[in-house]
C-alpha cells in the first residue's frame, strides 16, 4: 500500500484552482494575510508565522516540519507547482506531478526537486552578489564554518558553480525532509541575529527566502542524494505543450519496468 502524500501550496492570499487531493494549500503570513477560503495557515501549532515577511514560503516549511505527519510530503507555490507527465485535460493547471508518479519516482529517486537555473556568465556567489546584499551570503558562510563546518567545501562548490535548484520547492518522504529542516532553521535564525536588513526594501528584505534557495542546492550535494529534476509549471502564464515525442520519452525513462 503507497504512503500518504500531502505536497503543500504556500500562498499568501486566496487560492481557488482545483487540484488533485494530494495538494493542500497553506496561507503563509497569516497573522496579516486573510484568505475568504478555509485552508491551513502557518499560524497554528508550532510555527513562525511572523518571520514570513523574511522568511517567505520558509514559514509553510517550517510548519510542514513540526506539525504535519504524512510520510511523503513537499512545498509548491500557489503560482509554481511541479509539472507531471500526464498531458491533462487543459485550465489552469493542466499538467501537474500525480499521486502515482511521486511513488514512482520515489522509488528510484531521493527527492525531487525543480530544475536547476542556469547562469553561463555568472556563478552563483556572483549571481547573488549582483541581486542582493552580498554581505549576508558572507555571513551565512561564517554561520556553516562556526555550525557545521563540514558543509563549508560544499558552500563553497556551490556558490562557485553556475545553476541551482530554486523557489524551495521540493518532493521527498518526511524523514528526508525533517533532517534537512534540522540543518536549516538553525542556520537561518543565528543568520538573523548577525543581520540587520532595517533599511531593506520589501524586495531585499526576503533575505532568507533568497538564501535557503543557495542552502539547499549545498545540502543537496553534501548529502549525494539522487535527485529527479522536474520543469515547473506556472499556472498564472501560458506554456508551450511537451510535444508527443517528448512526453514519450519522458515515459520510458521513469516508467518502464
Amino acid at each position: 500500500m503507497n504512503s500518504p502524500v500531502r505536497i503543500f501550496i504556500a500562498t499568501h492570499k486566496d487560492f481557488t484552482a482545483k487540484l488533485p487531493d494530494i495538494y493542500t494549500p497553506i496561507l503563509v503570513g497569516s497573522n496579516v494575510n486573510n484568505a475568504a477560503g478555509a485552508m491551513l495557515r502557518d499560524n497554528s501549532g508550532e510555527q513562525i508565522a511572523d518571520r514570513n515577511p523574511s522568511f517567505c514560503e520558509l514559514t509553510a516549511l517550517y510548519w510542514i516540519w513540526k506539525n504535519d505527519s504524512a510520510a511523503i510530503t513537499g512545498l509548491v507555490h500557489y503560482r509554481r507547482l511541479f509539472s507531471g507527465l500526464s498531458s491533462g485535460r487543459g485550465g489552469l493547471t493542466p499538467n501537474l506531478l500525480s499521486e502515482k508518479e511521486v511513488h514512482k519516482f520515489l522509488d528510484n529517486f531521493d527527492i525531487i526537486i525543480a530544475n536547476p537555473s542556469v547562469h553561463d556568465s555568472k556563478t552563483v556567489y556572483e549571481q547573488y552578489r549582483d541581486a542582493h546584499h552580498i554581505q549576508d551570503l558572507d555571513q551565512c558562510r561564517a554561520v556553516i564554518a562556526r555550525q557545521c563546518p563540514e558543509y563549508l567545501s560544499d558552500f563553497d562548490a556551490v556558490m562557485a558553480s553556475y545553476s541551482f535548484s530554486g523557489f524551495n520547492m521540493f518532493v521527498a518522504k518526511k524523514p528526508l525532509v525533517d533532517n534537512y529542516c534540522s540543518w536549516l532553521f538553525p542556520i537561518l535564525f543565528e543568520l538573523e541575529e548577525r543581520c540587520d536588513i532595517s533599511s531593506y526594501d520589501n524586495y531585499q528584505s526576503r533575505i532568507y527566502g533568497f538564501i535557503a534557495e543557495r542552502l539547499f542546492n549545498v545540502w543537496l550535494q553534501k548529502n549525494q542524494l539522487r535527485c529527479l529534476t522536474s520543469r515547473v509549471h506556472r499556472i498564472d502564464k501560458k506554456r508551450s505543450p511537451i510535444s508527443l515525442k517528448r512526453r514519450l520519452q519522458l515515459w520510458r525513462r521513469y516508467f518502464s519496468k
